[in-house]
């Protein structure tokens, strides 16, 4: 938990977040470049993803 604690220090939670969402985000955009047929499931598992990650990162944070 000490590496938890340092990022707590010196990452802000929001920029944490947003990197993430955004690593999922440009998953999803190769996703759909490969397979188009996944474009409109790519772009709704990404944001229930991202969701889930939030809320997981949250709980740890509140800790």
């Amino acid at each position: 938990m000490k590496l938890l604690d340092t990022l707590k220090c010196h990452w802000p939670f929001g920029l944490v977040a947003s990197m993430l969402g955004l690593v999922i985000y440009s998953i999803s955009t190769l996703v759909d470049m490969i397979d188009a047929n996944w474009s409109l499931r790519g772009s709704f598992f990404s944001i229930v993803l991202s969701f889930i990650i939030y809320i997981v990162l949250k709980a740890i944070w509140s800790e």
